[in-house]
C-alpha cells in the first residue's frame, strides 16, 4: 500500500511515493514531461524491506545509458532479475548481450546480443536460453536480424533431459542447407520425428525424400518427394503414407506439381522421356495382370 505521494513542481520535477512502513516505494524524475535524469536513475523502485527493485535510465524520453546496463530488475532476494542495455532507446551492446534475465538461483534464464536494435552477434550464438537447472535450452544465430549460420545449424533446442528436440538451419534469413537436411525435429525418446531438405528457402532434394515424419517407435509415417518446391518424382509415388504398424496407408503421384493416377503417371514419364518410363511401366503392368 502506498502511504505518501509527493510532487516537486519545478524542473527537473520528482515524484515520489511510499510504502506505508515509510520506506521509498518508487521515485521518477522528468524533463519537459519526459523521464530524463543525467547520470543517475530517472526511475528507481524499492521492495517494503528496501532492497532495490528497479532502475531505469533515460535522456530526453528514451532509454540511454552508455557506461552499464539502461534497465536493471532484482528478485527479492537480491538476486539480479534482467538487465538491459540501451542507447538512443534502442537495444545496443557491443561487447556483451544487451540483455539478460537469471532465475531466483542465480542461473541464466537467457540472453540476446543486440546493435543498434537488431538482432546481430558475429562470433556465436544471438541469443540462448537455459532451464533452471542450467541445461541449455535453445540457441539461435542471427547477423542483422536475420537467422544466419554457415557452418552449423541457426537454430537448436533441446529438452530440459538435454536431449535434441530440433535443429534448423538458414542462411541469410532463408532455410538452407546443402548435403543434409535443413530442418529436423526429434522426439523425447531420441526417435526422429521430422527432416525437410530445402536449398534456398523452397523444399528440395535430388537424391531421396524431401520431407520425412516417423512416428515415436521408428515406423516411417509419411514421405513427400519435391524439386524446386514442387511435388515431383520420376520413379515411384511422391507421396507415402504408412500405419504406425508398418502397413502401407496411401501412395499418390505427382510431377511437376501436378498430380495423376498412376496410369496417368506413367504415361506421362512416356511423353516427357523419363528414364525411368520403362521400369515403371514394367511394375505397373506386373501388378495390373499379376505376373
Amino acid at each position: 500500500m502506498i502511504k505518501l505521494y509527493e510532487e516537486f513542481n519545478k524542473e527537473p520535477k520528482v515524484e515520489i511515493e511510499y510504502w506505508d512502513n515509510g520506506q521509498k516505494w518508487i521515485e521518477k524524475w522528468s524533463l519537459n514531461d519526459k523521464y530524463h535524469r543525467e547520470n543517475v536513475p530517472a526511475i528507481q523502485s524499492w521492495y517494503e524491506n528496501g532492497q532495490k527493485a528497479t532502475e531505469n535510465w533515460y535522456l530526453n524520453g528514451k532509454l540511454h545509458r552508455e557506461d552499464g546496463p539502461s534497465c536493471q530488475w532484482w528478485h527479492k532476494n537480491g538476486q539480479k532479475e534482467s538487465e538491459r542495455w540501451h542507447l538512443n532507446g534502442k537495444l545496443h551492446r557491443e561487447d556483451g548481450p544487451a540483455y539478460q534475465d537469471w532465475y531466483e538461483n542465480g542461473q541464466k534464464i537467457e540472453e540476446g546480443w543486440s546493435l543498434y536494435g537488431k538482432i546481430h552477434r558475429e562470433d556465436g550464438p544471438t541469443y540462448q536460453m537455459w532451464y533452471k537447472n542450467g541445461q541449455k535450452r535453445s540457441e539461435s544465430w542471427y547477423l542483422n536480424g536475420k537467422y544466419h549460420r554457415e557452418d552449423g545449424p541457426a537454430y537448436q533446442d533441446w529438452y530440459e533431459n538435454g536431449q535434441k528436440l530440433s535443429e534448423l538451419w538458414y542462411l541469410n534469413g532463408k532455410n538452407h542447407r546443402e548435403g543434409g537436411s535443413a530442418v529436423q525435429y526429434w522426439y523425447d525418446n531420441g526417435q526422429k520425428e521430422t527432416e525437410r531438405w530445402h536449398l534456398n528457402n523452397k523444399l528440395h532434394r535430388e537424391d531421396g525424400p524431401t520431407y520425412q515424419d516417423w512416428y515415436d517407435n521408428g515406423q516411417k509415417e509419411s514421405e513427400r518427394w519435391y524439386l524446386n518446391d514442387k511435388k515431383h518424382r520420376e520413379d515411384g509415388p511422391a507421396y507415402q503414407e504408412w500405419f504406425k504398424n508398418g502397413q502401407k496407408k496411401s501412395k499418390r503421384w505427382w510431377l511437376n506439381d501436378k498430380k495423376y493416377s498412376r496410369e496417368e503417371w506413367v504415361d506421362k514419364l512416356k511423353k516427357i522421356g523419363s528414364p525411368h518410363y520403362g521400369e515403371q511401366k514394367m511394375l505397373l503392368d506386373a501388378e495390373k495382370y499379376n505376373l
